[in-house]
Order: C-alpha cells, then structure tokens, then sequence
C-alpha cells in the first residue's frame, strides 16, 4: 500500500527511476528516468517531475513538463498519481522522444475519465442527459452507483465545455469540496 513519500518513492526506484527527497520537505519527491554528470560532479535531467503532497488538503500533485516549457499538474491520492507517474516514464521509455510527449500521450489517452480514474458518466434515468462523475474509489462498493454519482452539467456537451475552460472539478471529490 502507497501511505507515504517514502512509500512512492520505493515503488518508483523499483520501476527503475531515479527519485530522491526534495530539500523543501519530506513529503516532496524528485523524479527523473536520467541524468547527464559533468566534470565538476553538476547533474542535470531533461526528464525531471516532482511528486508534493499538499498539506492542507492531503491529496498529492505531480508536476510533468508540458508544451513549451510549461508544466501540467494532476493531483489525487497517491496511489493514482503514482500509477500515473509509471505510465508516463514507461512509455517514455518505450516510445522514446520527450517527456512532455510521453506525457501528453498518456494523459490524452484519459478521454471517458478523469485523470485519477474517475469515469464521466451520462444519467438516463433520473434527469436524463445530466453528464458528471462517478467516484471510481467506492463505486465497486455501492449497490447503485447514482449514489456516488455527481452531475455536473445538463448534458454531455455542457461537461464537454466546462472541461474545455477549465471550470469543471478535476474529479469525483473536488466536485464534492465544490458543492459543500
């Protein structure tokens, strides 16, 4: 089970990564497929993202490389993100090109959910066409899962726009912290 930073940082040095503790905490990793040395002892990575957990809400964020030197962020509990982090350095490692690709693939494959595993769903039963989130975490547990169902938008188009501005929750529970 992934509780802690030591935890993640275990199970990504076991997929081969190179991952030490960031200077600023002890809940803040560094993560990097590799390094170039220099003469004077200096590494660098071109591949580098950092793994922090935010202390007020407990959830944790991984920061990946983006298009043109910008950064995408995703957060979660750490088990999703550490998932997460794997499936962007193993297929960077297989495609082989930039990480920023390797990252924009793997999250652009993520189309039907959300990026920690949370499914869009359509309700056709009680107010048909209202599109939102399916708690992927306790859904296995539910006899109905409309219990943890949280529309969103009247119809799939209406998320599809939200989700294009950036205004829609990122998940099933920061639709929950937004609603309360």
């Amino acid at each position: 089970m992934l509780a802690t930073a030591l935890d993640a940082k275990a199970r990504l040095e076991a997929a081969g990564l190179h991952v030490s503790l960031c200077s600023h905490g002890s809940d803040s990793l560094f993560i990097a497929a590799g390094f170039t040395e220099f003469d004077d002892g200096l590494k660098i990575s071109q591949d580098a993202s950092v793994l922090d957990r935010n202390k007020e809400t407990g959830r944790w964020l991984v920061t990946l490389p983006g298009e043109g030197g910008s950064f995408q962020g995703v957060e979660g509990d750490l088990p999703d993100v550490v998932a997460l982090i794997e499936q962007v350095y193993h297929h960077y490692r297989n495609a082989g090109g930039k990480l920023r690709d390797a990252v924009r693939e793997v999250l652009g494959r993520r189309i039907g959910t959300c990026l920690n595993g949370d499914p869009i769903a359509v309700d056709f039963r009680d107010v048909p066409g209202a599109a939102g989130y399916v708690s992927h975490e306790t859904m296995w547990d539910e006899e109905d899962v409309r219990t943890v169902f949280i529309p969103l938008a009247r119809s799939l188009g209406g998320l599809a726009r939200q989700l294009d501005s950036g205004t829609a929750p990122v998940d099933y529970f920061d639709a929950i912290d937004a609603r309360q």
